[in-house]
């Protein structure tokens, strides 16, 4: 899978890298940046610092209402609304993640 690396120096400069890793999308930042070419690329760019990691086609903005619902699922709320129409949020539990993803 390709991944794009984003490094930054002291000056504000980035650069952004793309490798073909073989690797999970559940990996570690520690062995992720312990990866031969990972660190291959670090050593070409020695003065900056891998700050970011992205997947290949991961969006690069969400609209409004999605970038809400993902902040609440990561706070472990879901937005709905109660029978008099009025937003409510619910607490979610993980196996409610799984299936809200496919909204």
């Amino acid at each position: 899978m390709k991944y794009h690396l984003t490094l930054i120096n002291t000056e504000g400069i980035m650069v952004e890298e793309t490798l073909d890793l073989p690797v999970e999308d559940t990996i570690v930042w520690e062995d992720f940046v312990q990866l031969g070419r990972v660190r291959e690329c670090l050593q070409m760019h020695p003065t900056m610092q891998l700050v970011d990691v992205s997947p290949d086609g991961m969006p690069d903005s969400f609209s409004d209402d999605e970038r809400l619902r993902r902040q609440l699922a990561n706070m472990g709320l879901r937005k709905s609304i109660n029978n008099q129409g009025a937003p409510q949020y619910e607490d979610i539990d993980e196996d409610d993640l799984d299936s809200d993803s496919t909204d």
